[in-house]
């Protein structure tokens, strides 16, 4: 027996067999191994993906959808549901740990995962199991349109419009330059400041769409009135409107308010008005923002405080194919109305911008038009 395998040793072909008898188990297991490596790398890619995704549409839907419960809500979908292009990540893989973070200030979302995929070649080697870490950041930005300021309004190194800082007696607008089209589907995405000061802050921002005559250099009362509307306690207006130079119309009017006046509820509120019509006609029902008036085209709201340091989500649509306004607010439908805005208008072109006041108590007010970035 010895001799024998002496002899096999000396043959080549012995030495080539035994070398081949004893690569073949290490190249199965490397190979095999390998596949295992391959499937976790595919559902890296695929998970990151997924939750850049999530933090992507999160924030795009700020607005209508609380966005750590949506970016939630997208991954377990996601994960949920298989299919040929997500089938490593959707199939195999099991998410270990989720964390979903908005920023202090609600501009900013942060997702980090811990995706765990089963390695069954690997396992021959007490590897049954495999984890692997995934992250994905999202943030809100302004987009930075030209504008027209008027009054204290101006443009900041973030590109957003101030229209008021925290003084007394500040007045301010910021109309975009140009006019958009009404005959196109618009779904107008907004970021809106209003200060820190909560009980003696005041008074708020309006978001106007509108055809005044004044254009890019129109301009409202301020106070309650929001640099938009007629002020029910200024000179002369006891008896109605009657001076083209201190309203804007038409108009419709996204009024965010965070002052108490005369028969306002004592919450933050927003409401949806028109203020005049296309013949520019003005009269006490049709000129200021009050909630008894017959030009409240979407009803009062109440609100959580607006005045927290933290910017909030608007999202307004109009959709000319059926003539119909849709309003979102935080994460909240406030409302659709069936209405004719290009009649109301008189014109399939619009101007649209901000405006916002202050008197005896004050706050910063800033807003800009939102786009979504992801890291």
């Amino acid at each position: 027996m010895q001799r024998v395998l002496r002899r096999f040793i000396r043959d080549q072909r012995g030495v080539f067999a035994l070398q081949v008898g004893l690569i073949l188990p290490v190249l199965f297991v490397t190979m095999t191994g390998g596949l295992d490596f391959l499937r976790v790398y595919n559902a890296h890619q695929n998970l990151q993906f997924t939750l850049d995704s999530a933090a992507y549409s999160a924030m795009m839907e700020a607005a209508t959808k609380n966005p750590k419960d949506a970016a939630e809500d997208f991954i377990n979908e996601a994960l949920q549901h298989s299919n040929s292009k997500y089938q490593f990540a959707v199939a195999e893989t099991r998410i270990k740990d989720l964390d979903v973070k908005l920023s202090d200030d609600g501009r900013s979302l942060s997702i980090k995962a811990v995706g765990e995929m089963e390695t069954p070649f690997l396992s021959l080697a007490r590897m049954e199991t495999m984890d692997f870490a995934v992250s994905a950041d999202a943030s809100v930005e302004c987009k930075p349109y030209k504008a027209n300021y008027i009054g204290h309004a101006f443009l900041n190194d973030d590109d957003e419009y101030v229209m008021t800082v925290a003084d007394y007696f500040q007045k301010g607008w910021a109309w975009v330059e140009g006019k958009f089209d009404l005959n196109q589907r618009q779904d107008i995405r907004l970021q809106l400041y209003f200060g820190t000061r909560n009980g003696n802050g005041a008074d708020g921002i309006a978001f106007s769409i509108h055809n005044d005559l004044g254009g890019e250099n129109a301009t409202g009362q301020a106070g309650e009135s929001l640099g938009v509307a007629f002020h029910p306690q200024a000179p002369g207006n006891g008896l109605g409107p009657n001076n083209e130079d201190n309203i804007v119309a038409p108009a419709i009017v996204v009024e965010f308010d965070t002052w108490r006046n005369a028969f306002d509820p004592p919450e933050d509120h927003t409401a949806v008005f028109t203020i005049g019509n296309k013949e520019r006609n003005y009269t006490l029902q049709n000129g200021y923002l009050d909630h008894r008036r017959d030009n409240e085209l979407m009803p009062l709201k109440k609100l959580p405080n607006l005045e927290d340091g933290k910017f909030h989500y608007a999202r307004f649509i109009w959709d000319p194919e059926i003539n119909k306004l849709i309003y979102f607010f935080d994460g909240e439908k406030i409302g659709e109305v069936d209405f004719d805005l290009i009649d109301f208008l008189g014109s399939d072109e619009a101007w649209m911008g901000f405006s916002a006041s202050t008197g005896g108590a004050i706050n910063e007010h800033r807003a800009c038009f939102s786009r979504v970035t992801i890291q």
